[in-house]
């Protein structure tokens, strides 16, 4: 049992890193389109409204896919 939630923790933290590996992404490209710096929190903000949704729903398919 004990290593079943080491197993959820350590995905968990996968998908965290992987989310935010996308957001830095959508932040240098926002950026380069703004001609400036949009700032981490800024670039969260937008990816959260524009694509989280199906970030989300195409990664729960991997990680069922990857069990």
């Amino acid at each position: 049992m004990k290593e079943k939630n080491h197993s959820s923790s350590c995905s968990k933290e996968l998908m965290y890193l992987e989310m935010r590996k996308e957001i830095m992404q959508h932040k240098w490209v926002e950026s380069q389109k703004a001609g400036m710096d949009i700032g981490f929190e800024s670039a969260s903000k937008d990816w959260e409204i524009k694509h989280s949704e199906n970030w989300l729903k195409s990664n729960k398919v991997n990680s069922e896919t990857n069990i």
